[in-house]
C-alpha cells in the first residue's frame, strides 16, 4: 500500500475490556517523515486529517519533520 512508510495499520477492532474502536478511524505508522507523494495520496484517500508525532524532539531533528504538512498535530 505504501512505498516508504512502514508499519502502517488500522488499530480498530476489539479492545481488551470488550469495547470496540471503529475500523478506518485510527491508524498508526512509523516514519511518516519519509512519505512519498504516493504515500501522501494513500493517506488522503483514507481521510487522515490529524497526525500526532510521538517522536522526541531530538529524534525529529536527527531524522526530519514529517512531510504531511498542515495536518500535523
Amino acid at each position: 500500500m505504501f512505498e516508504a512508510v512502514f508499519n502502517f495499520r488500522d488499530i480498530g477492532g476489539a479492545t481488551r475490556d470488550g469495547g470496540r474502536v471503529r475500523t478506518g478511524r485510527v491508524f498508526r505508522a512509523g516514519s511518516l517523515h519519509v512519505a512519498t507523494p504516493h504515500d501522501r495520496a494513500q493517506l488522503d484517500g483514507l481521510g487522515v486529517r490529524t497526525v500526532f508525532d510521538l517522536r522526541l524532539p531530538l529524534d525529529i531533528v536527527r531524522s526530519a519533520p514529517d512531510r504531511l504538512g498542515p495536518r500535523c498535530g
